[in-house]
């Protein structure tokens, strides 16, 4: 805080203001010039420019005062000047009172503290004017303080980098991967039995009975998992369990279809018998031939791979899967 008077000079904050009798100039003149000598700002008012406006350059002055010195006369309590420049002191809390010679100040400053110096004599090493010294500096001290405060810049915080979000635990990850199985092997069986009904009802290959047997494993898969979904909602789940089961039934699938590979192959020989004949069917022709698909012959491959070759990869998959999901040791937190 500071201002430029009208003749072009800046005026800075000051240490101690002195309020005083024109008649206790003599006095005055001995403190402020040893307030100069402890390293103190100060100013009273033999030191206003010639030239300016009293009054508006006291006030500003008394607005850059970190405190200000009465010093009580019997002249002083009777000035209005010094009255009044107590009164600015006392509201802001910057007052300090002395006492240069008996009086009674008029209230409410009466009632404040005053240092005597009435029975001074110009001493540094006085008590009475030591106290006064040592409480003008600590008024200074506290109010470059506050000051340095409110004209630093904020100490700015680090900025805040994005840590790379923690990994699940292991653990957590497992038991969500074994509360889904379920739903998997549905989809992925079910969608094997809708592909080969589709060859067969749309395609017109029909099946062979290994090809039948095969479908009896995933029908397998189809039912274990709907009951393993329900078993999830009841206190019976038992999610490592169910996915190691699904992994058995799926290795029987990749058993089956590998056998009838291996049968196409010619590494393993197998006789295909007919399937029996429902009696109650009416569209039964009895004097129709039995035809039997040959269970060595692919109906159909791709990429040189039968449908009972792609059975058992998919199936050996999955069982694989099932088998790491259900065995893989959960880390301990």
């Amino acid at each position: 805080m500071s201002f430029v008077d009208d003749h072009g000079f800046v005026r800075e904050p000051i240490d101690v203001f002195i309020s005083y009798n024109q008649g206790d100039a003599g006095k005055v003149a001995i403190i402020a010039e040893l307030l100069k000598r402890e390293g103190l700002h100060v100013f009273w008012d033999k030191e206003i420019p010639a030239g300016v406006s009293y009054t508006d350059f006291i006030g500003r002055m008394l607005d850059l005062s970190r405190t200000v010195l009465v010093c009580w006369s019997p002249a002083a309590v009777q000035s209005e000047w010094v009255v009044s420049e107590a009164e600015y002191a006392r509201d802001r809390k910057l007052l300090v009172a002395c006492v240069l010679e008996p009086c009674a100040p008029r209230p409410p400053f009466n009632t404040f503290q005053r240092v005597d110096l009435s029975g001074w004599d110009g001493a540094t090493d006085a008590e009475s004017w030591r106290s006064i010294v040592e409480l003008i500096k600590h008024r200074r001290d506290v109010a470059l303080r506050a000051e340095s405060a409110m004209t630093s810049p904020p100490e700015t915080q680090p900025a805040q980098t994005r840590s790379a979000p923690e990994p699940k635990p292991k653990s957590s990850v497992l038991k969500r991967v074994r509360s889904i199985w379920p739903v998997l092997t549905l989809i992925a069986s079910g969608a094997l039995l809708a592909g080969a009904h589709a060859f067969e009802r749309l395609g017109g290959l029909a099946p062979c009975p290994l090809c039948l047997m095969q479908r009896d494993w995933h029908w397998g898969v189809v039912g274990a998992s709907i009951l393993m979904l329900i078993l999830q909602r009841t206190p019976f789940n038992r999610p490592r369990l169910a996915t190691l089961v699904l992994g058995l039934i799926l290795l029987g699938s990749f058993a089956r279809a590998a056998f009838h590979v291996g049968v196409e192959e010619g590494v393993f020989t197998y006789v295909c018998a007919a399937a029996p004949v429902d009696l109650d069917d009416l569209s039964f022709d009895v004097n129709a031939a039995l035809e039997v698909p040959s269970c060595d012959e692919p109906a159909w491959t791709l990429l040189g791979i039968s449908m009972a070759g792609y059975n058992a990869l998919i199936s050996l998959v999955l069982a694989l899967a099932s088998f790491a999901a259900a065995l893989w040791p959960e880390r301990k937190s």
